[in-house]
């Protein structure tokens, strides 16, 4: 007697095939009736004159039809073509294999060599349960002073890198992929200019810090489905190396870009749109990869860095003010410091560290409070002492900050190139805030 087959094991059996047809093509969005598929699924279109089936997943259900987006463009799609679904979704690679290895959005290489991992992990879609996460308690050194002295951070912090464009993000966040004590970088770089990734590797890039760097590249002229997936793509191979224990450093160039391919995937779907045009699955979704860092019991830790491209500096924008909602902090870069020559361009009275209590020592605290009054006194008195108005001996903590301003400002200037360990970084500290050479 033969037993019950669930309809999972009949569509994959290999002798039947689950198949729909084409009716509406416009843009990257496919609509066909049938075949009988899930929200998610990756699809197989029929294309002529080409040796390969176009991917796409599947997007939505709407009346009945299936509503799917390409991984790629229209061309060669007709009416009628067929539609297989695969009975699965998108997964990728994750092992060893990748380090040092350049993948595209779905974990493909793109570095011109074979990739030979065996091992693959599907998207994950359940949240970390909270219990199984650990407090962070230990200091994180990047190798950039005003950072790790100002703004400093613990493993595992998740937090954000607010500019608007051309103020120097990819710079900065390379500096901190060179000088973060980390076991695996995954970097990944979303929306970007294409040759920016070629500039990224062979001038920020070190072959050391790329021997245990793994890139996850979408750029800009890629499908807005290709560069939402790899910002997942990203964080699973990240999840994956946490899970073995390891410190991981995560960075995503950009967040913004990010949310723009999810916003033009919701407005595909005619999802309303709200502040700017993001839809709300945007924030809906943007959580479900930001609360994915962090540490866990066993360990393993990710601390993320994740650039936001604010439109017009201005700090306050839908996606901005949403993220530094969700983030352990945020550093904000200043357009008038970049212009002025200061580089990082870091606005120390803008910026904050919200786990800097829990990894900072005592000293480091005071000494923090002593530069950020020292800059405030000066940023409050900007304008009089423009004028010459100011007339020293007025406000006793205002002479001290004029007597300090070329050690703040040295401070906080740091060279691409350099990398400070954290020692020299509070040696450096107390000298600027007491106004010492060292």
């Amino acid at each position: 007697m033969f037993g019950l087959i669930s309809p999972q094991q009949v569509r994959t059996l290999p002798l039947i095939q689950n198949l729909g047809k084409v009716t509406h093509v416009y843009g990257a969005i496919v609509e066909s009736s049938g075949p009988d598929v899930f929200v998610g699924e990756l699809v197989e279109i029929q294309s002529l004159g080409r040796n390969e089936s176009i991917r796409a997943e599947v997007i939505g259900i709407r009346n009945d039809r299936v509503i799917m987006m390409l991984f790629d463009h229209a061309k060669g799609i007709r009416f009628g073509s067929e539609v297989r679904g695969t009975g699965r979704t998108i997964d990728t690679p994750v092992g060893n294999a990748l380090i040092g290895r350049i993948l595209n959005g779905v974990g493909d290489a793109i570095d011109g060599r074979e990739l030979y991992c065996h091992t693959r992990a599907e998207y994950a879609s359940s949240p970390i349960n909270p219990i199984d996460r650990s407090t962070t308690k230990e200091l994180l050194s990047t190798g950039v002073k005003v950072i790790d002295g100002i703004v400093p951070l613990g493993v595992g912090q998740r937090v954000g890198l607010f500019a608007g464009s051309g103020v120097g993000k990819s710079t900065l966040l390379s500096m901190m992929a060179r000088g973060m004590a980390s076991d695996i970088n995954v970097i990944a770089l979303i929306g970007e200019r294409g040759r920016e990734v070629t500039e990224f590797i062979e001038e920020h890039m070190s072959d050391e810090v790329l021997s245990k760097s793994i890139l996850v590249v979408a750029t800009s002229d890629s499908s807005a489905l290709m560069r939402k997936h790899a910002a997942q793509t990203a964080t699973i191979i990240a999840e994956h190396f946490r899970e073995q224990g390891k410190k991981v450093s995560l960075f995503f160039d950009s967040l913004t870009r990010y949310a723009m391919a999810l916003r033009e995937i919701g407005l595909s779907l005619s999802e309303p749109p709200t502040a700017r045009g993001y839809t709300p699955s945007v924030f809906s979704t943007l959580p479900g990869i930001l609360e994915r860092g962090g540490c866990l019991k066993n360990g393993g830790a990710i601390s993320a860095v994740y650039s936001v491209l604010v439109e017009g500096d201005d700090v306050n924008d839908p996606i901005a003010d949403y993220v530094r909602s969700i983030l352990d902090g945020h550093i904000v870069l200043d357009r008038k410091m970049a212009e002025a020559g200061t580089y990082p361009p870091v606005s120390v009275l803008k910026s904050e560290s919200r786990l800097k209590s829990r990894v900072c020592s005592d000293s480091h605290k005071a000494c923090i409070a002593a530069f950020r009054g020292q800059m405030a006194e000066l940023e409050d008195n900007k304008d009089m002492l423009s004028l010459g108005a100011y007339k020293h001996g007025t406000n006793e903590v205002l002479d001290h900050a004029l007597r300090n301003r070329t050690g703040l400002l040295d401070f906080i200037r740091q060279q691409e190139s350099d990398s400070v360990p954290f020692d020299e970084v509070m040696k450096r500290l107390h000298a600027s805030v007491e106004n010492r050479h060292v």
